[in-house]
This record gives structure tokens, C-alpha cells and sequence, in this order.
């Protein structure tokens, strides 16, 4: 089961525990130097590195998700994702996109065979792909929307 809300919604108990959980996330997903969110402290601190005013959550123990109305921000997982969670994480983010474009970067090695996964199935259209480097990862600047 995951939490999905507006983070302006939490009161700021919540806020510091979502954080909090989401900080330990981070840190065992990434390498040090990707690491953005290890010293959040505030919805203002949030609001700037997700670049917007209106930042969803989608989260539980052990995965992530931040996003605006047209990105995807920041998703990250400690373990692989069953089916069951898969589907529910693709209902949440349609709740949040509808059938509207969206943007994300997907690290190679993670999130984009999830993407593609996805794709395969027919569930979300690829619009563009364009690949980068970050340290020894490839990335995939996604443009894509949900059938």
C-alpha cells in the first residue's frame, strides 16, 4: 500500500516523517553524489528542488515517488517493485497525469525497464528518449503519457 497526497496537505509532523522516510530511501538507492534530498527540512527546501508549488508524494517504506503536474522529480525504490505495487503505482501516477505529457529522467539500470516494461504492455506512449551520463549511470530524459 503507498501514501498518495499533496505534500501541502501534511501537517508538519507528517512532513518531517515523510522526509525523514524518504531520506533513508535516497540514501540507500543512490550513490553519495546523487543524493538531493538528505537535507530537506522545509516544503520550501522540497518546493525548490522539485521547481514547483505543487508537489505530490506517493510512498511507503521502502519507495518513492515526488512529482509535479508534468514530471516525474524523483522515483526510487530499495527493492523491486511486485506486480500488485506496480499497478497501483501506475493508477496513483495516472491519478496525478491523467493522459496529459510528461516529463522524467530514468536511471538505466531502474526505473527505465519499469518504463519500458510499461511501454511493452501498451500502458504509457513514449514520445521522446534521449540518453545522458551521470558519473558511471545512464540516464533517459523521458517525454511520455499514459494510453
Amino acid at each position: 500500500m503507498f501514501t498518495y497526497l499533496h505534500v501541502d496537505c501534511l501537517s508538519l509532523r507528517s512532513f518531517k516523517a515523510m522526509v525523514t522516510n524518504i531520506a533513508k530511501i535516497e540514501k540507500e538507492c543512490y550513490p553519495e553524489y546523487m543524493r538531493s534530498l538528505q537535507f530537506i527540512s522545509s516544503r520550501n527546501d522540497l518546493k525548490e528542488y522539485c521547481e514547483s508549488e505543487d508537489i505530490f508524494a506517493i510512498y511507503n517504506n521502502t519507495t518513492y515517488i515526488l512529482c509535479t503536474k508534468d514530471e516525474i522529480v524523483d522515483f526510487a525504490s530499495i527493492s523491486k517493485l511486485s506486480l500488485v505495487e506496480l499497478m497501483e503505482v501506475k493508477r496513483l501516477l495516472k491519478e496525478v497525469f491523467d493522459t496529459n505529457r510528461f516529463f522524467l529522467d530514468a536511471r538505466e539500470t531502474t526505473s527505465y525497464r519499469l518504463i519500458k516494461f510499461l511501454e511493452k504492455r501498451e500502458e504509457i506512449t513514449v514520445i521522446s528518449d534521449n540518453t545522458w551520463e551521470w558519473g558511471n549511470e545512464t540516464f533517459h530524459s523521458l517525454n511520455i503519457y499514459f494510453n
